[in-house]
């Protein structure tokens, strides 16, 4: 598909500079066959360029998929069907000797107020790399928290972001990531930690200061 694109601007630059010449030494209706064969390429160009890029996965950031929406509860088949170059993706596992997190199965006096934990992958765009793990909604960031094994554990919130004053975030669930994410992740500043939902009263919840994070996108 990169070929595709390839081609089509190196033959939209060619029919330009023709078009552009041809108007430059010609004149009368001449002239402007030229302008017309400069239309039909730049809305060829438009055209190959559109279908390149909703067939092709952008390559950008990390993406969260939520397993059960897949068939087989797998997005992996579904990404390499999207789009072939990710047909080598790498697993971030137990390779890797990440650590693993306990998900609450005990019946509770409150299970009804309980959200129940969900396989999800998180997926590095760039590199092709993914992760399992079990989240109890669809995160949309996360905080860089430590180094375990071969990886940086991460804890993933849900984050109201906002330009002035202090929100609660909402830990969703936990994920051993590469180490390359400390590259990607940008400062945070002091993020408020809470159980429940998001609330505006941060004093009293737990806090990490000077943290970095990486905000997550939706599939």
């Amino acid at each position: 598909m990169r070929a595709l694109k390839s081609y089509a601007l190196l033959a939209s630059a060619l029919s330009s500079f023709a078009a552009a010449l041809m108007s430059a030494l010609l004149k009368g209706w001449l002239k402007l066959l030229a302008l017309v064969v400069l239309y039909v390429t730049a809305i060829s160009f438009t055209t190959i360029e559109l279908l390149a890029g909703t067939l092709c996965v952008k390559k950008d950031g990390w993406v969260v998929y939520e397993d059960h929406l897949f068939p087989g509860h797998d997005p992996i088949p579904f990404i390499k069907q999207r789009d072939p170059s990710y047909f080598k993706m790498i697993e971030w596992g137990a390779r890797q000797l990440i650590p693993k997190w306990n998900v609450l199965r005990e019946p509770h006096a409150h299970d009804a107020e309980i959200p129940r934990a969900f396989r999800a992958t998180l997926v590095d765009l760039r590199t092709g790399v993914y992760t399992k793990a079990m989240v109890t909604e669809r995160p949309n960031n996360m905080v860089v928290l430590a180094v375990h094994g071969s990886g940086i554990t991460c804890m993933l919130l849900k984050r109201e972001e906002k330009p002035f004053g202090a929100t609660v975030s909402t830990k969703l669930g936990m994920v051993n990531v590469p180490p390359l994410v400390l590259a990607e992740a940008g400062p945070s500043g002091t993020v408020y930690v809470g159980g429940g939902a998001l609330c505006k009263e941060p004093l009293r919840s737990p806090s990490l200061y000077g943290s970095e994070s990486l905000n997550l996108q939706e599939s």
